[in-house]
């Protein structure tokens, strides 16, 4: 319905791999913003094929990123790479490598930074949360991602303005997760 999304600041709904337009849409996005803000379990895919851009959003002096990731020993993550990873167990290579991708692009962010004091992270180890990217608490990027499906099999909304402004939402979510979580990447 038009009106809804209208009123709700739909702006955009993809399906399927990620277009030529959709990621150029996130470019600018990521390149234009004072602040990002990103829940997601692990990063890999986002943070590698963003990372020039994401370089560039770092090399702004008064840039700055929070970024919620899943904590790599909990319950959680395990239950969520069995299911995306099929029959990966813990001691499984694939499983250990997934557990690793948390650290990696921790790293690789605080490595593409002016500044380490641009980039805070914290982790959560408890319910699944839907991946969200927040560029200057105005703009939503929202994937409907249910595992074992990954991000280019799942729904994805971009929301700005209206007059329900879903992206507020977004952002209202993202706070409240950011308060409740661990500066600790280690299990609770």
């Amino acid at each position: 319905n038009y009106d809804v999304a209208t009123e709700i600041g739909l702006r955009s709904i993809e399906y399927g791999q990620y277009t030529t337009e959709e990621n150029n849409r996130l470019r600018t996005n990521i390149k234009n913003a004072r602040n990002v803000k990103i829940l997601l379990t692990n990063g890999d895919n986002l943070f590698q094929h963003f990372k020039d851009e994401f370089r560039e959003f770092l090399s702004k002096p008064a840039s700055s990123m929070e970024i919620l990731l899943a904590t790599a020993g909990s319950d959680f993550y395990r239950q969520e790479t069995e299911m995306t990873k099929l029959n990966s167990k813990p001691k499984d290579p694939a499983y250990i490598a997934n557990q690793g991708k948390i650290e990696f692009n921790r790293t690789r962010l605080i490595g593409l930074a002016l500044d380490s004091s641009q980039i805070k992270i914290k982790y959560f180890d408890t319910q699944y949360r839907l991946p969200i990217i927040i560029f200057d608490d105005k703009y939503c990027h929202l994937t409907i991602r249910l595992s074992p499906n990954e991000s280019p099999q799942s729904p994805r909304l971009e929301f700005e303005g209206g007059n329900k402004d879903f992206s507020q939402s977004c952002v209202a979510h993202f706070n409240r997760m950011w308060a409740v979580s661990s500066v600790s990447p280690d299990k609770k």
